[in-house]
């Protein structure tokens, strides 16, 4: 799409507005964001990762109990194998 630059500042602002019922638009901004908020963009990668490992180590320690068979066989994994799994896992 070619921006005319004699077109009117309203023209800009209501083709800005548009987008923010955009969908991928939405999903981009909120990416962003969440880079913003971590710091970088490993720290981003990493989070979902270490709150996995955190759970883990709680339930370890006996401070948390789950019902979902899924997160005790987690649990039960040595280190190796679930930083094999998290690595498959997030990709």
């Amino acid at each position: 799409m070619k921006i005319n630059p004699k077109s009117e500042p309203y023209e800009d602002h209501r083709r800005c507005a548009n987008l923010l019922y955009d969908r991928d638009f939405i999903r981009i901004k909120a990416q962003i964001d969440g880079v913003h908020a971590h710091g970088s963009w490993r720290a981003y990668i990493m989070a979902p990762r270490l709150e996995v490992l955190t759970l883990r180590g709680l339930a370890n320690r006996g401070k948390v109990r789950s019902t979902d068979p899924a997160l005790n066989n987690l649990v039960a994994l040595p280190n190796e194998l679930i930083c094999q799994v998290l690595a498959f896992w997030f990709g």
